[in-house]
C-alpha cells in the first residue's frame, strides 16, 4: 500500500508541474503578443476592484 501511495503522490506532482509549465508558457506567449502597458493596466484595474 505504501508503494501505491507514493506512486499516486508522484503522479499528482508530475501533473501539477506539467500544468504549471503549460500556464507559464501560455502567459509568456500572451505577454509577448499584447502591449505590456495595456496588460498591466488591466491588472491594476482588477486589483483595485
Amino acid at each position: 500500500m505504501v508503494i501505491g501511495h507514493w506512486s499516486f503522490v508522484i503522479g499528482h506532482w508530475l501533473l501539477v508541474i506539467c500544468h504549471l509549465s503549460f500556464v507559464i508558457c501560455h502567459w509568456s506567449i500572451v505577454l509577448e503578443h499584447s502591449p505590456k502597458q495595456e496588460y498591466f493596466g488591466k491588472i491594476s484595474i482588477f486589483f483595485k476592484e
